[in-house]
């Protein structure tokens, strides 16, 4: 038996032991981290060790054939012709590859992970072409012979491959890095042509320099070699990671990456064992291969568990993104979603039922499977509530957002550091709402619930004038849906509102200028986003948003006014204020830091009123637009996930006339609006679908009326939709696109 032969068979059975090695060990820790017992802990651990193992032993097997072919394709006549074609066919399938992802990015805003997206296929193709590029010359010049005569070209050289090829593929990378992220996003027309151009020839020539790179320095030693590469590259690479952790890297598929790194550490233990036995046999090779749909079977068997499907896709690396591609080609009807695996297809022979489709009320069939089928009653507004007459009359409304800031980082919801003393202040003098909600975990879609009253499924969406670009990302909600400034300036108020961001751009038109007198969003210059992406930027607009604010008031001081101030600090990036209270150099420090010094802000604001004479006059509501994941359940920062860190918001009240209270139960960002007209003493809006906490501000909820809940509804880009409902003691979310599980939260 020859060596390479035996060498293929200890790659294919290691990789393969050493997924099911890891697989049974993720497994076991996601069923005890998800709290699972018998059945459930028992699918769990077969789900990730079947996952495991059948990526093990397929990539063993792509590995082994990728080696073989790269040995069979040697030309070992001294190159010629034959030479020359395989490298153009490399640099070809190179070139198309770097062209083609440069396209499918274009739209993307955050350019930095665009232009690293781009280079990590080049790279990968370039190696990959540079190994089969002898082997595809072969098969177009018609050479099926076993060996080609002549001695053939040198080898790959320890310094070679651990030193001069990661240089090279560096130097290859840095140009078509810089052309993609320096890109506007988003990259259209002529602009995306010449880019994917440009990259496609800068290239084209990798996989040439790689080989000829790979064969230099033939007298270094492997031991140095590794050191020397450790130096040159790990080390500066680690450095570069760790500076660009919170812009970037820390968004990254990490839990993936580290089961793919564990697989690989345990196989290289499994495959030293199997060569010092020279094992494996053929037979056995056969037989691991054989006992591979058995693996499969189990896989689908499994992932047929509820409980063991949601713990292997939140604790184990591999698990979700393998059984979304499977769902994927179990999806019979092609409509996007399957009936196995969590797809949640009633009925996977026909494209218009699946749950991401509207249900035709009242047709006798269920098209978006959530159970039943849809009826025509219509939603009706709530009623509002007495208003005593204790509040005044000519009753001016402040009403502060503040973006990215979640409930349990204020001191006044229990937090130990001393973040938010003014908004500590405000609460204890006024109404705290303890469960505070918003429906969704981003601006671009808790904004407009707060200025309509309404629910993602229920607010009317305007086309975006930009198809591919702002239907999802930047949603407009349609003259359809009457909003907070149209109504309350209905009520004779002089309307204000202060916007610091990109987002809130007057000329974008989202709807929020509708019924406002002074509509400013100039601050928005203040914020740059980083690499055109809106999930960081740069800048501080916090004192600006507040001199704002407070010349409102000195202005319109004699009017009854209604203001409404966005502060954006807290949101990343977590920039630094002189003179404001330092907590640490991580991340969630960053994010205190950032709400202490709009804190300070906002009680700028609080004290002018104050000294206009106006506090008594004034009622304050304050609540976060949504909150901000710190690494619980692994999620940082916000825009994807329904659970309290990302949802679980302040919700303040001041109202004059009305004595401080604490109320525990639930309220959500839709009763915002009605809540602010019902203290004005305005009529009810018949589009408003949220309930008026007033009854709740004065303790006379009646016992016998049905206790408040919040109800969350939120989609996103791509086949996601998620459910959820709020009640005093618990948070239940349903997962309904594409996992199709539930989580139910004691609070």
């Amino acid at each position: 038996m020859s060596a390479s032969r035996l060498g293929s068979r200890s790659l294919v059975a290691a990789l393969a032991a050493g997924g099911a090695t890891v697989g049974l060990a993720e497994g076991v820790v996601s069923a005890v981290r998800a709290q699972l017992d018998g059945a459930g802990a028992l699918a769990c651990a077969a789900l990730v060790t079947a996952t495991n193992l059948l990526l093990g032993l397929v990539t063993g097997a792509l590995v082994a054939a990728v080696c073989a072919l790269a040995r069979w394709g040697r030309v070992r006549d001294g190159g010629g012709g034959r030479g020359a074609l395989g490298w153009i066919l490399s640099g070809a399938a190179t070139a198309g590859a770097v062209a083609v992802w440069v396209g499918l990015t274009a739209l993307r805003r955050n350019r930095f992970l665009a232009g690293g997206l781009v280079c990590a296929v080049m790279l990968s193709v370039g190696v990959l072409a540079a190994l089969l590029g002898p082997a595809l010359a072969r098969v177009v010049a018609g050479d099926f012979r076993k060996q080609a005569g002549g001695s053939g070209p040198r080898v790959a050289t320890p310094a070679g491959l651990l030193i001069a090829a990661p240089l090279v593929a560096g130097i290859f990378a840095l140009v078509p890095f810089l052309i993609v992220s320096s890109a506007p996003s988003p990259l259209r027309g002529t602009e995306r042509a010449w880019r994917m151009i440009a990259t496609a020839l800068l290239a084209a020539p990798l996989p040439w320099a790689l080989v000829r790179a790979a064969r230099l320095w033939p007298s270094l030693s492997w031991v140095r070699a590794a050191l020397a590469g450790v130096v040159l590259y790990v080390a500066p690479a680690a450095g570069f990671v760790a500076v660009r952790w919170v812009q970037d890297f820390r968004y990254l598929p990490w839990p993936a990456v580290g089961t793919g790194a564990a697989i690989i550490v345990v196989a290289s233990g499994w495959l030293r064992w199997l060569r010092d036995r020279r094992l494996p046999s053929k037979a056995s090779i056969i037989a691991l291969f054989a006992s591979a749909p058995l693996a499969f079977a189990v896989l689908l068997v499994a992932g047929g568990s509820e409980a063991a499907r949601k713990a292997a896709s939140q604790h184990a690396g591999l698990v979700e993104p393998v059984l979304a591609q499977l769902a994927r080609a179990f999806d019979r009807d092609g409509d996007g979603y399957a009936r196995m695996l969590g797809g949640g297809d009633c009925d996977d022979g026909d494209r218009a039922v699946n749950p991401g489709a509207n249900d035709v009320p009242e047709d006798g069939i269920d098209q978006d499977c959530d159970g039943k089928d849809a009826d025509i009653t219509v939603v009706a507004s709530p009623l509002l509530h007495a208003v005593p007459d204790a509040i005044p009359r000519d009753l001016d409304v402040l009403f502060i957002t503040i973006d990215t800031l979640r409930a349990d980082h204020l001191g006044c919801y229990g937090y130990a550091r001393p973040t938010s003393p003014e908004i500590d202040k405000l609460a204890a003098v006024g109404i705290q709402f303890d469960n505070g909600w918003a429906h969704a975990p981003s601006t671009r879609f808790s904004m407009p619930f707060i200025a309509t009253s309404r629910w993602n499924s229920a607010v009317t969406w305007e086309a975006c004038p930009f198809p591919g670009e702002c239907d999802s990302w930047w949603p407009r909600f349609s003259p359809a849906n009457r909003s907070l400034g149209e109504v309350i300036k209905g009520l004779g108020y002089t309307t204000g509102a202060f916007f610091a961001y990109s987002y809130f751009r007057k000329s974008n038109a989202r709807g929020f200028e509708r019924g406002i007198d002074f509509y400013d969003d100039r601050r928005a210059a203040l914020h740059e986003n980083i690499g055109g992406d809106p999930a960081h930027s740069r800048g501080s607009s916090a004192r600006e948003m507040s001199d704002d604010g407070i010349a409102f008031l000195d202005a319109h001081r004699g009017e009854k006014f209604f203001l409404w101030l966005h502060y954006y600090d807290p949101h990343l990036e977590y920039e630094h204020h002189p003179g404001t209270p330092e907590f640490g150099s991580a991340p969630v420090d960053g994010y205190d830091h950032e709400i202490r010094f709009t804190d300070t802000q906002v009680g700028r604001v609080l004290t002018r009123l104050h000294e206009l004479g106006l506090w008594d006059k004034t009622a304050i509501l304050l609540t976060g637009d949504h909150g901000e994941g710190l690494g619980e359940r692994g999620i940082n920062a916000h825009g994807y996930h329904l659970y309290a860190p990302q949802t679980k918001v302040p919700f303040i009240a001041r109202v004059p006339g009305l004595p401080p209270r604490r109320v525990r139960e639930p309220v959500g960002h839709v009763d915002i609006a009605p809540t602010l007209i019902n203290l004005a003493r305005g009529p009810q809006e018949k589009s408003f679908l949220g309930r008026s906490a007033v009854d709740l501000m004065t303790g006379s909820l009646d016992p016998a009326a049905p206790r408040p809940f919040v109800y969350q509804d939120f989609g996103f880009e791509g086949p996601h939709e998620l459910r959820g409902m709020v009640s005093a003691t618990h948070h239940l979310i349903w997962n309904q696109v594409p996992q199709n599980t539930t989580e139910c939260y004691d609070l």
